[in-house]
């Protein structure tokens, strides 16, 4: 075998296409991921900012009513 054989880089060439194949459907499996977890983040903060302006308003309400 010498240096400018074709094969071996022919198989290098290939084995880089898949690592870089394997690795953006990686990426990818992590973006969805990470879409998922904001997604829940942006449901629990609007729920805590109701849940926060019900137990206000529920305050008010005892604090009018003690007058």
């Amino acid at each position: 075998m010498t240096l400018d054989s074709p094969v071996p880089r022919l198989r290098t060439t290939y084995g880089i296409y898949a690592l870089l194949i394997a690795a953006n459907i990686f990426m990818g499996m992590i973006v969805l991921a990470q879409g998922q977890v904001i997604e829940n983040q942006r449901v629990l903060i609007k729920n805590l900012f109701h849940d926060t302006t019900h137990s206000a308003g529920i305050r008010v309400r005892q604090v009018a009513a003690n007058k």
